[in-house]
């Protein structure tokens, strides 16, 4: 699965790499996308999170930012959980059933670039422009770990473990 600033995901043929399908419906490019069985899930610069399902590819909920585009998104080992942050420095966390929103984590003061939730640890780790990490507690929202300067650069990419943090930047 593929996105692109053209405001489409495309589904591909691993072995043949032969296009199966477009997935059509953003009004912005699609920064990020994830894959959890038969679902998809997209984050655009429209400001809209999208959940699709990869055999119809109909798009079957919506989440919205309350303010401006999303850079990217996280969906839970038991797709249950849908993350995005972006542009307005929030990062929101969603009930993939019901499309409610659950939490709105604050504390970044630039664009949030990459999520990842370690749902063995209940904790959620961001990176952002703002040159910091941070880590959340997935349940209660509160910050727990905080990690501002840590590169000299945007943040592009984060991910953990149990006991280890590691970023691109």
């Amino acid at each position: 699965v593929s996105c692109s600033k053209d405001t489409t995901i495309s589904v591909w043929d691993r072995h043949t790499g032969a296009l199966v399908k477009n997935l059509l419906g953003h009004r912005g490019p699609v920064n990020a996308v994830q894959l959890r069985g038969d679902l998809i899930v997209s984050a655009s610069g429209d400001g809209v999170a999208k959940l699709w399902n990869i055999t119809s590819g109909l798009c079957v909920k919506e989440f919205l930012s309350k303010d401006r585009g999303l850079a990217c998104v996280e969906f839970s080992d038991d797709a249950r959980t849908i993350l995005t942050g972006g542009n307005d420095q929030v990062i929101y966390q969603f009930d993939a059933n019901t499309g409610e929103m659950v939490n709105e984590l604050k504390g970044h003061v630039g664009l949030v670039r990459s999520l990842h939730l370690d749902s063995m640890n209940q904790r959620i780790v961001s990176g952002s422009y703002d040159m910091s990490v941070k880590v959340f507690d997935a349940r209660s929202g509160e910050l727990s770990i905080d990690l501002p300067g840590w590169t000299t650069s945007w943040m592009l990419s984060v991910k953990s473990d149990y006991r280890r943090i590691v970023s691109t930047s």
